[in-house]
């Protein structure tokens, strides 16, 4: 349990400043405990191969996103957002699309470079040293490309992230991953993966945009891509030498 206390200092002088303190004194508050699931590549690649069955290839694309590009769900979705003013870009029922990966993102040589929204870190990922996700793109026709990289083929449209994950849900049973893992686990499974292939905590950090910039990935730009070369090919030695990574 976390137990929190404020000092109101010379607020606390105040009779209801006083009162409120000392409730707040006694407050405990239940930390959520940290998810140990991750995806195995065997199973990601069960969920990949059902969904292509399923006709579900947006779900095949951003399981290779999250899980070896490392992109969280959010990134791979989207998000809509109320927007009853605005206009032009992608709108449906008074909202608008924004934040997610769009083709755009993603240049002649392969390389994806994408500014997350939760951090504003920039995710630099050169997409020809990850077999999963090259595989998904290499499947959509060069004209094809064009707005957000994951539509839902049902309605065209971007998903949303409830949405997304249900469908995701449905096909992972489907492929026999039980249901304690999660698609939000999939970043962190690609994350666990990357360890245990002895990439440098470094580089995974600058590779998934994590919150705490160095001061190497502030001030060198060409930083996040290095470093995301760097992954990708501890990565496929691993795979090579093991077979699961």
């Amino acid at each position: 349990m976390l137990r929190m206390v404020i000092n109101f200092g010379v607020l606390a002088e105040v009779p209801e400043c006083d009162r409120l303190a000392a409730i707040l004194a006694k407050a405990r508050f239940q930390v959520p405990k940290l998810r140990k699931q991750t995806p195995s590549l065997d199973q990601v690649q069960a969920i990949i191969a059902a969904a292509h069955e399923a006709g579900a290839h947006s779900i095949a694309f951003g399981q290779a996103l999250q899980f070896e590009g490392m992109f969280r769900q959010s990134s791979v979705t989207g998000q809509w957002e109320p927007d009853e003013n605005a206009t032009g870009g992608i709108r449906m029922n008074g909202k608008r699309w924004t934040d997610g990966l769009t083709w755009a993102h993603l240049d002649s040589q392969g390389l994806i470079d994408f500014a997350t929204p939760k951090t504003g870190r920039e995710m630099k990922i050169d997409t020809t040293l990850y077999p999963l996700i090259a595989a998904e793109i290499a499947r959509v026709r060069t004209e094809d490309r064009i707005g957000p990289m994951i539509i839902d083929e049902r309605s065209g449209l971007p998903y949303s992230e409830k949405e997304y994950s249900k469908r995701w849900r449905k096909i992972a049973t489907a492929a026999g991953v039980p249901k304690e893992v999660w698609n939000r686990d999939s970043c962190a499974g690609g994350i666990t993966k990357v360890r245990d292939a002895g990439a440098a905590v470094e580089d995974v950090s600058k590779h998934a945009a994590n919150s705490d910039p160095t001061v190497t990935s502030r001030v060198y730009d060409r930083g996040e891509l290095e470093s995301s070369r760097r992954v990708a090919t501890k990565r496929k030695e691993h795979r090579e030498r093991v077979g699961n990574g």
